[in-house]
């Protein structure tokens, strides 16, 4: 349904822009595991869709655990995000299968719950934006394999800008994600693999929700 022209700011779509005769930028509300994943996502916004997206985060604080990610997502979509098009928990697994069922009980409530987690961590995702594949299992080595390929010339560190180079590369990193779950055993996922992510999920799903926006802005500066 297109969103109308005379929008009033309110307090639940707070931190979403409206600008005069346009359709304001879809809002997407996030809570995410540390700073890593939060610099990701802005780039991504930035870089792979003109800040056409609103991003809106939780309040979170680093290395959350996912019983405190689910709590603030809740709180943040009740106060903020009314108007919001999904809200997505973005972490690793580290010590959160024990959490599973609260996960598990916040998808089911709502179409616009969703979930991205990568196993070790996310440097995973990130490294196979340059790499077939990663040989690391282990975090903390998935970290060293990814210093290696980081562009620029820069050491990566966790928390640090996400280059351009790493987003534009993404077509390359899904491809390889999709090559990889058709060797594993029906049934596998992000609990029972040795390595997995669920980014290209997010990915895909913006960019669905970046195409059907420019629709309706075009539809909506035709009519005018």
């Amino acid at each position: 349904m297109a969103k109308s022209k005379n929008h009033v700011r309110s307090r639940q779509n707070r931190g979403h822009r409206v600008t005069r005769g346009r359709s304001p930028k879809p809002l997407v509300v996030f809570a995410v595991e540390g700073a890593t994943e939060r610099v990701y996502i802005n780039a991504l916004i930035a870089h792979r869709y003109g800040n056409r997206i609103a991003p809106l985060f939780a309040e979170t604080r680093d290395k959350s655990s996912l019983t405190n990610l689910v709590s603030e997502i809740k709180r943040k979509m009740q106060r903020d995000g009314g108007t919001a098009e999904g809200a997505w928990i973005v972490c690793d697994t580290d010590a959160n299968a024990c959490h599973r069922e609260q996960l598990e009980t916040w998808l089911s409530q709502s179409e616009r719950h969703r979930v991205a987690i990568s196993h070790p961590c996310i440097e995973y995702w990130f490294v196979l934006h340059f790499k077939v594949t990663a040989r690391s299992l282990e975090a903390q080595h998935v970290v060293k394999e990814l210093e290696k390929e980081w562009p620029g010339g820069k050491s990566y560190k966790k928390g640090a800008p996400i280059p351009p180079d790493l987003i534009n590369a993404s077509e390359n990193a899904i491809k390889r994600v999709r090559t990889r779950r058709q060797s594993l055993d029906s049934g596998a996922d992000v609990w029972n693999s040795s390595q997995w992510t669920d980014m290209p999920e997010l990915v895909e799903w913006l960019d669905d929700l970046d195409s059907q926006s420019s629709a309706r802005t075009l539809d909506s500066g035709n009519a005018s």
